[in-house]
């Protein structure tokens, strides 16, 4: 029962998919095709789960001064008691992570095209 609810959930997705497409309905299908889509769905829908999680536990790995003393077993108040080298160097990580973070760099990748647009489209209006 679980598996016939499964396919019918992912057989109105696909259909769903294939009207967007403006391709045959599901239904009109080879019954080869159609198990061929409800694997290729199914397949999508678990990577795209698992990119999800992947995501989540990425930005849970974000180093911060709280997730440090957590992690550690520091009390924050010994960080900031001797922030001349422990608060500094967590903020030397911080740096560091941020430099290298995916997710900041196509956020600044996404600020630059977009000024990059906003210049053209001028460009356009005054030509």
């Amino acid at each position: 029962m679980a598996e016939e609810n499964k396919n019918f959930i992912l057989e109105e997705v696909i259909n769903s998919k294939l009207f967007n497409l403006k391709l045959q309905n599901f239904e009109d299908l080879p019954d080869r095709i159609k198990e061929y889509l409800i694997r290729i769905e199914s397949d999508v829908n678990s990577k795209n789960k698992k990119r999800e999680l992947l995501l989540k536990e990425y930005k849970a790995l974000k180093i911060s001064v709280k997730g440090v003393t957590d992690s550690c077993s520091i009390s924050r108040q010994t960080i900031y008691n001797n922030k001349e080298i422990l608060q500094r160097y967590i903020e030397d990580a911080i740096l560091e992570q941020e430099k290298n973070d995916i997710l900041i760099k196509i956020s600044e990748y996404k600020e630059e095209v977009e000024k990059l647009q906003q210049r053209i489209f001028k460009m356009q209006v005054r030509d």
